[in-house]
């Protein structure tokens, strides 16, 4: 499979990823904790209030640098493997392929600038397979006061194990497309 026949790409949508009840719960939230201010503080979040959705968030920082990273990554997002320490911070660069990693770089650092939550819709195109469709909700948040640093990342999608299998197969192809790999699915 060649490169230039797999497409990626997101659009904005409703910040209730079309009246989802958990993107509808953590956008009440989200307007709660952050009060006055423009966004709410990273300490506001308590994981205990969303446990049963919690391998579906990601939490991202910005380093002193500018670069973004993982500080948390949700278990059930992820198809492919960083093969990294899931501890450690990790940059978005490390994301396979590289046009998949510049237009994650870009919707972050967009929703991260803004004083909103941002829906998004995100369609991944790989021939053989049916064009892959998640959604992410962006919830801006601070690690001090005044900081936009900080980005709470909900996919909503990778909470459906159906979902996750489609995803992973999707996503192997089209990674194996830019490694030159004549397939992605194991065969």
């Amino acid at each position: 499979m060649r490169p230039e026949l797999c497409s990626i790409m997101s659009e904005r949508i409703d910040g209730d990823l079309g009246q989802h009840p958990w993107a509808t719960t953590l956008l009440g939230w989200w307007h709660q904790a952050r009060g006055a201010a423009p966004r709410p503080l990273r300490r506001a979040f308590d994981p205990v209030d969303f446990a049963p959705i919690l391998g579906a968030f990601n939490l991202i920082d910005r380093a002193p640098c500018g670069t973004l990273r993982f500080r948390i990554r949700g278990e059930r997002i992820f198809a492919t493997d960083l093969s990294v320490d899931p501890h450690e911070p990790v940059s978005l660069e490390m994301l396979q392929p590289s046009p998949y990693s510049a237009l994650v770089i870009r919707d972050y650092h967009e929703a991260m600038a803004s004083d909103h939550p941002i829906g998004w819709r995100v369609t991944v195109t790989v021939p053989e397979f049916q064009p892959l469709i998640y959604r992410r909700l962006t919830l801006p948040l601070s690690s001090t006061e005044g900081a936009s640093d900080m980005l709470l990342v909900f996919n909503p999608d990778a909470l459906d194990p159906a979902v996750r299998r489609i995803t992973t197969m999707v996503f192997r192809a089209y990674i194996a497309a830019y490694e030159n790999k004549p397939d992605g699915l194991g065969r």
